[in-house]
């Protein structure tokens, strides 16, 4: 921490956001602006100008790190300035434009980005139109502001989406591990309670028996015994339960899940298909399959509906999950394996719709 630089670093960018050394790396985009002062040395007037416009747009660009809304729509608009501002003299300024559009991926909501973005395009078309700057300026300073900005804003909502799953799943495991250490609790209260409510009775009987009647004590000492294996059976299974994975419990936590991601989510289970869930393998695998399903539809579909089916056909079982989210191409690499493979190990049948969102249709044949 005593070394100069690990100060200014921590000076000039925000620690809690995790931008690491990323910012630095970016500022290598402004070697373009400089570029064409290799086959064209800049007059004295763009000398001054450019002295002046860096030192100012590196104020503002680290600056807006630190910032939010408010504050990041105006570090935006400045930057946009500079470019403008710096536009009359050389046509490198373009970066500047592609700078504004990258922030506009801090904003808290895809439609404000947008429209900020749109808002910076009118604007260099406007004053491409009216300076008649030409085509080999204002069209890169248009198209590639277009792609960053999108591409960051894109990347930003993936990486929000990650980090409520994150969170969720967080929230979740200490909710179920909380549950878990109540329900333990409670079952070693009523274990533990009964079983030496009744050794302590047995004992104070087996005590007053020893001298009188050898036999009854030594069949009530066995008694205790028993009774003492058997709770430690019974401790054993209470504990035994802790942190497995069923259908229910990641119904539950595919319900959560969802509402920390904005998504309606809806559920039709048969009571009677869950009373046949009595295959742990079964069990295991469909708590698993939910899981890993739930988990795509919030990172990759788009989705704000979704659905979970459970039901029961004589000797089949049907599960489908659906969404009404955008995916036409579903790739195998989005968690679809290991639901693909879950299924093959119950010699089950998968079956994938991308009508109007994605259908998961899975069917299990009961033994």
């Amino acid at each position: 921490m005593n070394n100069p630089l690990i100060k200014l670093h921590h000076f000039l960018l925000p620690q809690e956001k995790s931008l690491g050394y990323m910012p630095y790396l970016w500022l290598c985009y402004l070697l373009i602006f400089f570029f064409n002062f290799i086959f064209m040395p800049p007059s004295k007037e763009v000398v001054i100008a450019t002295s002046i416009a860096i030192p100012v747009f590196l104020l503002v660009y680290f600056s807006a790190f630190h910032r939010s809304q408010a504050g990041l729509f105006l570090h935006i608009f400045l930057i946009y300035l500079i470019g403008a501002v710096m536009a009359h003299y050389h046509f490198g300024a373009s970066v500047f434009f592609v700078y504004a559009a990258s922030f506009c991926a801090g904003l808290d909501s895809i439609r404000k980005g947008v429209i900020t973005i749109a808002i910076l395009i009118l604007l260099i078309a406007v004053q491409a139109y009216i300076f008649d700057f030409k085509p080999y300026f204002y069209f890169p300073a248009i198209f590639f502001s277009l792609i960053i900005g999108l591409s960051n804003i894109y990347m930003s909502e993936i990486g929000r989406k990650n980090k409520v799953i994150k969170q969720s799943q967080q929230d979740i495991k200490h909710m179920a591990a909380q549950a878990e250490r109540e329900r333990i609790a409670r079952d070693l209260h009523d274990i533990i309670g009964h079983t030496f409510s009744l050794i302590s009775k047995k004992s104070e009987l087996a005590a007053k028996l020893i001298d009188r009647s050898p036999q009854q004590a030594k069949k009530e000492i066995a008694d205790i015994e028993r009774e003492s294996r058997e709770a430690l059976t019974q401790v054993r299974e209470a504990v035994s339960g802790y942190r497995k994975t069923d259908f229910v419990s990641e119904l539950a936590s595919a319900k959560a899940l969802c509402r920390a991601a904005d998504i309606t989510f809806d559920h039709q289970v048969d009571q009677q298909a869950i009373n046949n869930l009595n295959n742990n393998q079964l069990n295991q695998s469909l708590g698993f399959i939910v899981r890993e399903a739930m988990t795509n539809i919030v990172k990759h579909s788009n989705a704000d509906h979704c659905n979970v089916t459970l039901k029961q056909d004589s000797k089949v079982l049907y599960l489908s999950i659906v969404d009404n989210g955008h995916c036409p191409i579903i790739k195998s690499g989005n968690g679809l394996n290991g639901i693909k493979e879950r299924v093959k190990n119950l010699s089950g049948k998968l079956t994938i719709n991308t009508n109007k969102g994605v259908s998961l249709l899975m069917e299990f044949p009961l033994t």
